[in-house]
């Protein structure tokens, strides 16, 4: 879509159903950006590259270049199980590292 929401493309998506999510996605974006600016003073570290969203239905992807948007909208995988966190191993790991250099040495 273009930056004025007027649908350019889409597939698999009815055209009303497409001029939703193009409003909407436009709102979220501009609302975002303008949240991030007043957390962020400094224009460098308030800019956004993409915007990730995810649903239980779907998950959608936005990104912003000049005068278009690219929103991709797919169907949210359904695990019941929850991922761990990345990098949690490697802390743990440093920890219990970190706790067995810490033994006292006996003196003799």
């Amino acid at each position: 879509m273009n930056n004025d929401g007027i649908v350019v493309k889409y597939e698999n998506l009815e055209y009303k159903e497409a001029i939703m999510h193009a409003y909407h996605v436009l709102s979220l974006y501009g609302r975002t950006k303008k949240h991030l600016q007043k957390l962020f003073p400094d224009p460098s570290d308030s800019e956004i590259e993409w915007l990730r969203l995810r649903t239980k239905m779907h998950e959608m992807i936005i990104a912003q270049h000049l005068r278009f948007t690219l929103v991709v909208l797919q169907q949210a995988e359904t695990t019941d199980t929850v991922p761990e966190p990345i990098g949690r191993g490697i802390v743990e790991e440093a920890a219990n590292g970190a706790k067995e250099e810490e033994k006292p040495v006996a003196a003799s």
